[in-house]
């Protein structure tokens, strides 16, 4: 006896690109979900890409699951680092800057 089907892995956030924050803690296993029909749930079992997150911008990524027959699954997946931390502005002094005209 052997098993043929493989396991399947779904991204929650369907047709939205995958943000995530710049510099910030990355946890992605609230993004994901995988099951076999076999095996059941294998969302603990998702394999994970070390994902860049100190750089802007948009890079594709391979989030795998394998089930317990060895059969796997893979979907790629577009992530975007993102900064949405607004910048602090902080005035220690008021510098009046003037040009005079001599006439």
């Amino acid at each position: 006896v052997y098993e043929t089907s493989k396991p399947t892995i779904v991204y929650k956030n369907d047709g939205n690109i995958l943000r995530l924050p710049l510099n910030g803690n990355i946890e992605l296993s609230k993004y994901f979900e995988a099951f076999d029909v076999v095996d059941g749930d294998l969302t603990k079992y998702i394999k994970y890409p070390q994902i860049d997150n100190t750089v802007l911008g948009v890079n594709t990524y391979e989030f795998s699951v394998f089930n317990f027959a060895g059969l796997s699954s893979s979907i790629y997946l577009d992530v975007e680092i993102v900064d949405e931390v607004s910048p602090i502005i902080k005035v220690y002094g008021v510098f009046l800057v003037w040009d005079s005209l001599i006439l």
